[in-house]
Order: C-alpha cells, then structure tokens, then sequence
C-alpha cells in the first residue's frame, strides 16, 4: 500500500502485546475480510488495543478493539445512525504516524464519520489524573442534505479485551446526572461535550 505518509496499526507494547486472531476450529470462523476497507489501514489482529497518555504517567488508558475509552473507572463508548449501531474501530492510527493522538473512521452510508481521541494534563489535576479529548468529525459525501447520529454511552466496563478490573464499579448506589451538555457520576464530573450529544448509560 502507497501512501503520503507512514500508517501504522499500533497495537498495545507493554509488558505483553495483546492480539486477538481467531483462526477456524478455534473460537469460530476468522473475521470476514470485508470487514476492512482495500483503501484503508488494516491490521492483522482482529482486535488490536492501544493506549493514549503522557510520558511517565501511572495507567496509560486505553482504546479499545471496539473504539471505546476505557480508564478503568469509566469507558466511553460510540454509537452511530438512525439505529444506533456500535462502532468498531479495529484499525486505528497515530497521528502522523507517531503523535500519540489516536484516530479512525468509519462510514455510514453517504456520511464518513472520524474520531480522534488523546489525553493531556490540566495542571490543577496533574499528571495522576489525565483528562481524555474526544473530537468527531463528520462529512457529507453527496450533494444533498444528509443526517448523520453520533450517541454516546457510558458503562463500567465491556469486559472483553480491556486491560485491567474496574477500580469503582457501578452498584444501585451509583447516581449519575445529565444536563448541559454534562455527565456526573456521583457528583463527579465524568464526561463534558461541547455540542449537544445524547448520553446513554449502561
């Protein structure tokens, strides 16, 4: 593949590198090819995991094969169009090839979606608590007006592929609020969005 820049698929290199290949006669059939654009970044692992952080930072947080953001206390996952189908994000890159702030996209129909996804520091909070930036774009690929959806659920944990337990799990105790554009879990503020979303919580 020829491109203008370097693509990668980075995959999480920590004290193991998690692949999730599925050959036939094992856990089922493999993924179907078609499930990766020919145009595209691909990977070879059908659920490849990375991380977003800072240089030294205690717990990097993760990216999930599936596109959510998983800290461990929270993970944030995307839904899109009219029936709210969950992404899935195998193939993802670095900015640039390197710059740790991860992207991938996705179409839906006339409307090409992308997410891209880093952590910073805020210096109130310091490097122990990072805050994790989403920014979405979404473009029309025709000439008409096109309607594109784009939801946001909130959980404990998917379980599958994420690295590491839930530290504060969520009980019948837990109580979350929503309203301008703000999400709290127990008076804590867990996710701010800059334009109107619909928040889910599972």
């Amino acid at each position: 593949m020829t491109t203008d820049r370097p693509r990668f698929c980075w995959m999480l290199l920590a004290a193991t590198t998690f692949f999730g290949l599925r050959t036939h006669g094992a856990d089922g059939p493999m993924f179907d090819p078609a499930l990766d654009r020919p145009d595209e970044e691909w990977c070879y692992a059908a659920q490849s995991t990375t991380v977003i952080g800072m240089p030294f930072v205690p717990e990097p947080v993760q990216i999930t094969y599936d596109g959510a953001v998983y800290t461990r206390y929270a993970e944030l996952a995307f839904f899109y169009g009219k029936t709210l189908e969950p992404v899935m994000a195998r193939n993802k890159t670095f900015l640039d090839g390197w710059i740790p702030v991860v992207g991938y996209g996705w179409r839906d129909d006339d409307v090409r979606y992308r997410l891209e996804i880093f952590s910073t520091e805020l210096p109130e909070l310091g490097r122990t608590n990072l805050v994790q930036f989403a920014r979405l774009t979404m473009t029309n690929s025709n000439d008409s007006p096109t309607e594109g959806v784009l939801a946001v659920a909130t959980r404990g944990t998917a379980g599958h592929f994420r690295l590491g337990a839930l530290r504060e799990p969520i009980t019948p105790a837990t109580r979350f609020a929503m309203g301008d554009g703000r999400l709290t879990r127990n008076n804590t503020l867990s996710c701010v969005t800059s334009a109107p979303i619909c928040f889910t919580i599972a």
